[in-house]
């Protein structure tokens, strides 16, 4: 969704304003503050942005978004692969380790 953001929305201010809403939304689904902040610079670490959007490099810096090129998606064997719903709450830390012990 911030990837999204990031490349419709042409000015800065109307990023920032994207960005928070999509913050409160998170917020409202109970995501804890500090597992979207660490999304949202994971968004920006994919494309080796270290530094916040601002005013001053924000048109810079969606440009290089912009100009990125995709990877292809990798096809999804159905019949091989198995996909298991994750809801994110505090006690779902083990998760992964109970799952692969399973």
């Amino acid at each position: 969704m911030l990837l999204r953001a990031i490349r419709y929305c042409s000015t800065s201010q109307v990023y920032l304003n994207e960005r928070e809403k999509l913050r409160m939304g998170l917020l409202l689904n109970k995501y804890p503050i500090k597992f979207i902040d660490q999304q949202f610079y994971r968004v920006l670490q994919k494309f080796n942005i270290d530094q916040p959007l601002t005013r001053n490099n924000y048109n810079a810096l969606r440009q290089k978004v912009i100009n990125t090129p995709f990877k292809e998606k990798v096809p999804v064997d159905y019949n091989r692969t198995m996909f298991v719903p994750v809801i994110y709450c505090s006690n779902m830390k083990a998760f992964p380790q109970k799952f692969h012990a399973l």
